[in-house]
């Protein structure tokens, strides 16, 4: 039986990392798994039973140094007949908080969406470009409610995911092949979120993550991620649509 192929960026911990263990959890051995990371040694694959290859690789690169990188993770699997086929972008990075939006300059607003639009963009047409031809290609953006939703000293994180879930739902419609899903994991416990909750200045949005952490309602991060799988392999959802945690749980 052919084995179904899983390119999965920003691996190395987090959501990206429940990524992985949800997959291996569902998949096994039919599973062959590339994953990235700035540093590939921080991805965490002990006891797998899917063939897991890690590679570097550093998506805020420019220029023809990027499409390189991005061909070289799209290309890692080689073109064998797979089952399928699933991008899985996770790379990304939060905007400096503790700033409004006005004060970020040209030179640092063009630095951010280069890592979180355009290195998004470059990989998912190379990965188009080694596999659109096949019959089961799926293209996943792990977005956010800030995609749809503004949040104050969020203006560039919620300006980047907006324009990946509007680049991902052209794409459902250019390519009716394939299948595409923005996801929004949920509030989740990680170094990004605290990030904001210890950084944040504006007090309504320091106190929105601390009533998670008082709470304990933080959304488990291999929960999000095995319901994000299941749903895609479920494929109940119209492609190109942005779906919440919170729309399956």
């Amino acid at each position: 039986m052919s084995r179904s192929l899983f390119i999965v960026t920003g691996a190395n911990g987090g959501f990206g990392g429940a990524v992985l263990r949800q997959l291996d959890t569902l998949y096994g051995e039919s599973a062959l798994i590339i994953a990235t990371a700035r540093n590939p040694v921080t991805i965490a694959t002990a006891g797998f039973k899917a063939t897991v290859k890690t590679i570097a690789a550093d998506f805020s690169v420019r220029g023809a140094e990027l499409e390189v990188v991005c061909r070289r993770v799209a290309s890692l699997a080689g073109r064998t007949d797979y089952f399928s086929a699933t991008l899985i972008n996770n790379h990304g990075a939060l905007n400096q908080i503790g700033r409004g939006l006005a004060s970020f300059n040209g030179d640092e607003t063009d630095e951010y969406l280069h890592l979180n639009v355009t290195s998004f963009h470059v990989l998912t047409s190379a990965f188009l470009e080694e596999f659109g031809k096949m019959s089961r290609i799926r293209l996943v953006n792990i977005s956010s409610l800030a995609a749809i939703s503004p949040f104050p000293e969020l203006g560039l994180y919620s300006a980047g995911k907006a324009a990946r879930m509007v680049l991902y739902k052209t794409l459902a419609q250019e390519y009716p092949n394939v299948t595409v899903l923005n996801y929004s994991p949920g509030p989740m416990k990680t170094a990004m979120t605290k990030d904001i909750a210890t950084t944040a200045a504006n007090p309504q949005l320091a106190a929105s993550f601390a009533k998670f952490d008082k709470e304990d309602t933080w959304v488990k991060v291999d929960d999000s991620a095995r319901k994000m799988l299941q749903l895609l392999k479920s494929g109940s959802f119209e492609s190109g649509q942005q779906v919440d945690y919170y729309d399956i749980c």
